[in-house]
């Protein structure tokens, strides 16, 4: 009850990224010429390759998960903090006296003098 052995054939580069495409293994696809030269070149094993595959392929999904969480945000461009425009010491003294000034005129006299004194 021996079956017939199919003879192996060797998939063209062309099918295997197809074929990669359709497993969503879009960083292998793409780059998969090179990476096949750097595990002949560096005598990767087949563990190796596979090592290397996952973790160009993880990487890869993190990457457009986060662009694509990023688009769906909506977020736009943000602006860094040495663009904002900086207030002296004298302008952040004179808006706090302009706020003891709005306390002192909206509480009781007494009161007062205890809140200025604190701030």
């Amino acid at each position: 009850m021996n079956s017939p052995k199919t003879p192996k054939t060797l998939t063209p580069n062309n099918d295997l990224v197809a074929q990669l495409q359709r497993l969503r293994l879009l960083r292998t696809a793409d780059s998969l010429d090179d990476l096949l030269a750097r595990a002949a070149t560096q005598h990767w094993s087949p563990r190796q390759l596979l090592e290397e595959v996952a973790r160009a392929e993880t990487q890869d999904l993190a990457r457009r998960s986060l662009e694509r969480r990023l688009a769906q945000a909506r977020l736009g461009r943000f602006k860094p903090l040495a663009d904002f425009e900086s207030r002296s010491t004298f302008q952040l003294e004179a808006k706090t006296d302009r706020i003891k000034i709005g306390i002192r005129d909206r509480i009781h006299p007494g009161i007062v003098t205890g809140l200025i004194s604190e701030c």
